[in-house]
């Protein structure tokens, strides 16, 4: 993350980060929680997906963002009255920044990006997330539970690429192994896709795929979010430094209310050109008064919602990585709970190459993010070297300009001196 030039490293170091209460049992707790809701997740949502049909992605993404707009707004609410969210960060989000603040080199489109408040970002994110939402969601029914659990891996390089070109992020070579794995063994589950029999369809694994192409852009400019005002927080001495989490989930899913009817709108046009009016009324007719729907449904969101919450929960009490790393878990407890037999889905068959390209995925995974590890603490020796030169180099500046101002001195003082003995021989 490029940090400002008026702020030193000492400083940047020496930043007080917000102070959330971290005792012993939440994180251990919080990760059980989070591998626990993410397989039952995986469960119950190809279970609604089954209920629903051709109508689960058109009606899961609307009613799921009104789920996520409430909740995210609860959470939010409830952290702004414990004192856990500060005026900075709200300000920040939805507050125009004042025009003294904008750089005066700034013009045209940048300038204008500038005066735009920080949930320009979420704005954007929405549009991206909600079509990735809805791709997925519609193609669940369609697909079994391991290839659709494989193909989400999809997220891994594709947040790669989208960090490559809007955060300017360098890789190594081996991240890049640890991500070459994980592609070859998605494409690889395409391909074998059609060798399962109905269970699962190749199209919609394309689909599939594709759709954490656009959710993984949302993650990488949410991301870009969170880099900003910890920039924006060191520059002008902020107390709290990071930006809460539900801070930023709550103004990407008021923006996702906008853009989810829209977008599914379009999906619809585009996938069978029927009216998108009529579509939307059987599609939630079909959750009304399909046999299992709404119980089905109502069960899912609720998991759901509460899975995504946990995640929000151990970025925050815990770290990212740490985040990242338990729910990879839930993709091989997912295969292995789909060969029970489960209420309307039944049970599931996993091949050969399933197992295989399960455990080649998860050995890329840990591979990149070893990688990242890696990376992370080159470029923190790195900072620490270009600051230690910085220090030497001002170091010997100030030897110079003090020797360069003693010899200034006693030039003027041997100047003056010799005027006056001039003076003295002319006047004499």
């Amino acid at each position: 993350m490029a940090e400002p030039e008026l702020v030193s490293l000492t400083e940047t170091k020496e930043a007080v980060v917000k102070e959330k209460t971290k005792r012993s049992w939440i994180v251990p707790t919080l990760i059980i929680l989070l591998v626990i809701s993410g397989t039952t997740n995986a469960i119950t949502g190809k279970i609604r997906a089954e209920t629903l049909g051709e109508y689960s992605g058109l009606v899961t993404n609307i009613v799921g963002q009104m789920a996520y707009f409430i909740s995210y707004w609860g959470v939010f609410g409830a952290e702004w009255f414990a004192g856990r969210i500060s005026h900075e960060e709200v300000d920040w989000v939805w507050k125009f920044p004042p025009s003294a603040s904008i750089n005066p080199e700034l013009s045209g489109l940048r300038r204008l990006w500038a005066r735009l408040p920080g949930c320009k970002y979420t704005f954007l994110a929405s549009i991206t997330e909600v079509l990735g939402d809805n791709l997925m969601y519609l193609t669940q029914a369609y697909i079994s539970i391991v290839v659709f659990s494989l193909l989400q891996q999809g997220m891994v390089p594709f947040t790669l690429i989208w960090s490559l070109i809007f955060l300017g992020v360098r890789y190594t070579l081996q991240e890049l192994f640890g991500v070459g794995i994980v592609v070859a063994m998605a494409v690889g589950s395409v391909i074998m896709a059609g060798n399962d029999g109905a269970s699962t369809s190749v199209g919609m694994s394309i689909v599939c795929l594709l759709s954490t192409m656009f959710q993984a852009l949302a993650f990488v400019i949410k991301e870009k979010m969170f880099r900003r005002y910890t920039e924006h927080a060191i520059a002008n001495g902020y107390k709290n430094t990071t930006l809460d989490a539900f801070a930023v989930s709550s103004s990407n899913h008021t923006f996702g209310i906008i853009w989810v009817v829209p977008i599914a709108i379009i999906v619809e046009l585009a996938r069978t050109g029927q009216d998108p009016g009529e579509r939307l009324h059987d599609g939630f007719n079909a959750l009304a008064h399909n046999p299992y729907a709404p119980q089905a449904f109502a069960v899912y969101m609720v998991i759901n919602v509460f899975f995504n919450i946990t995640i929000y929960l151990l970025v925050s009490h815990g770290s990212s990585l740490l985040t990242f790393i338990s729910y990879k878990l839930t993709v091989p407890l997912a295969a292995i709970f789909s060969l029970i037999s489960w209420p309307i889905i039944g049970a599931s068959t996993v091949t050969w190459f399933e197992w295989t390209a399960l455990v080649l995925i998860l050995c890329g995974i840990v591979i990149f993010r070893h990688g990242n590890g890696k990376r992370e603490e080159l470029e923190v020796k790195n900072r620490e070297i270009e600051a230690a030169n910085s220090e030497e180099q001002l170091r010997r500046f100030t030897k110079i300009t003090l020797a360069n101002s003693g010899l200034i001195e006693a030039i003027r003082l041997f100047t003056f001196s010799y005027l006056n003995t001039s003076v003295q021989k002319v006047d004499g």
